[in-house]
């Protein structure tokens, strides 16, 4: 396993545990470094005379990501953590395209999301948010480079089947989401970004801007592996990449100072069409509502026939056997996901 030039991917070694009151011991680190640092080649880069520009910066850090790396590790732990990613000199500029974001008065209160139906508490997530206009039009120059890199990342990675396997669907898009803790104890409680099953989330990757970043500081990020086993314990510093299965429990500590992140979520189209689709049938079921046009895109989003006889005009298809058809469909990715979950289980108990 080889490093890229100023990158150094770590490993759940040693994971930090919890006491047995349930109090986080602090200042542990979760993860070790399982790589020898090569870090002086960018640090020589950044500090000549010729430094290079944001853009640039983030298209030598985007392009010495190692997919293939990254790939295994996601199938075989779920999670992979990089340091020094894109080096400081794009992590600042990052850092400063939301800091403008934020005075500029563009992030709201971030909201917790149960089904389509979206709620306000602070007590349970503090945070300060704004999702990416599609390509980051009318953000800052290193944000919209920043998003462009991502996505051609997610290519990269998309072109791993064992990972499209793992997550269950290929990664063809991305959002993007601009996060600022304000500090003071700032959190956000134990969560998911999606559900275990035909999530339209696959993965989330978060990317760390908080120089000079200390333990008592807090807002460290803990994800809950699928193994059962302790929380690993990620410190939010500066140029750190994370990465996820969107499915995994995960929550951030209470942050004691201002802290920033940029977090994509890369998902699969056709499953994020069938999943608001569903939720919108649970909601209407109650009401003996249906939501015709829904039913009609989930069920184009799902379809796998590319043959010109097998399309027809909206309006031709008879919505009552387009209803049966997506029931069939999204019990057939039930019965297939249940399966798919007692073979993984049969495989790790042998």
């Amino acid at each position: 396993m080889s490093s890229k030039p100023g990158q150094q991917l770590l490993s759940r070694r040693g994971a930090s545990s919890t006491v047995s009151n349930g109090t986080h011991k602090r200042g542990q680190e979760a993860l070790q470094t399982c790589m020898l640092p090569s870090w002086w080649a960018r640090e020589q880069h950044t500090l000549s005379s010729h430094a290079p520009s944001p853009g640039a910066a983030i298209e030598d850090g985007a392009a010495a990501f190692d997919d293939t790396t990254i790939a295994e590790r996601l199938c075989s732990r779920q999670f992979a953590v990089i340091d020094g990613f894109l080096g400081p000199v794009a992590a600042a500029a990052v850092r400063g395209g939301i800091v403008t974001m934020e005075r500029d008065g563009l992030l709201r209160v971030g909201k917790l999301q149960h089904g389509l139906t979206q709620t306000s508490d602070q007590t349970s997530r503090s945070d300060r948010i704004a999702f990416l206009p599609k390509e980051g039009k009318g953000c800052s120059e290193a944000l919209r480079c920043y998003v462009e890199q991502i996505d051609l990342i997610r290519e990269r990675l998309s072109d791993h089947e064992n990972l499209v396997e793992l997550v269950d669907g290929e990664l063809d898009g991305c959002n993007f989401m601009a996060a600022a803790y304000p500090g003071g104890g700032a959190r956000y409680v134990k969560h998911r970004d999606a559900l275990p099953y035909k999530a339209g989330r696959k993965l989330t990757v978060i990317y760390y801007l908080n120089p000079h970043w200390q333990p008592a500081d807090g807002g460290e990020l803990q994800i809950w592996p699928p193994d059962g086993g302790p929380p690993v314990v990620v410190a939010p510093r500066a140029d750190r990449l994370v990465l996820f299965v969107s499915s995994l429990e995960h929550e951030v500590l209470p942050a004691w100072r201002p802290r920033y992140a940029l977090t994509t979520w890369m998902f699969n189209r056709r499953h994020t069409a069938l999943e608001a689709f569903a939720e919108d049938m649970r909601q209407k079921k109650a009401e003996g509502k249906f939501n015709t046009a829904a039913l009609l895109a989930a069920i184009d989003a799902d379809s796998d026939f590319d043959s010109e006889e097998e399309e027809e005009e909206e309006e031709d298809v008879d919505p009552k056997a387009a209803k049966l058809m997506l029931l069939r469909l999204m019990m057939q990715k039930k019965k297939s996901a249940a399966a798919a979950a007692l073979k993984q289980a049969s495989a790790a108990a042998a």
